[in-house]
């Protein structure tokens, strides 16, 4: 698939968890990364499940404030063919997240 996407959003019920996640929708929960010296720093994660493959991955890129992923996205999950850009996550109302792949 390529070209626009817009990933519904999903938000787990009682009992359930962001692994639940329906494929071509997203997930957002609040952790933390430990850092040098034990320090651990708040951080917003968001998982997709792949239309495609039905495979999850982490989102690591640039969100703003309307929900627009930059740059595309790319399934992580060879053979799997997902690239589509402009993708949009429906009903984000995190504000904007800066890129993770560094933290």
């Amino acid at each position: 698939m390529t070209g626009a996407y817009t990933f519904k959003r999903f938000t787990p019920a009682e009992g359930q968890d962001h692994w639940d996640t329906p494929p071509g929708h997203w997930c957002a929960w609040r952790g933390g990364v430990q850092k040098e010296g034990g320090v651990v720093e708040p951080q917003l994660f968001v998982v997709l499940n792949c239309p495609e493959c039905r495979l999850y991955a982490t989102l690591p890129h640039r969100i703003d404030a309307q929900g627009g992923v930059h740059p595309s996205i790319v399934c992580p999950h060879p053979p799997c063919q997902f690239h589509t850009i402009p993708n949009t996550l429906e009903g984000w109302d995190y504000g904007e997240r800066s890129d993770t792949k560094e933290s």
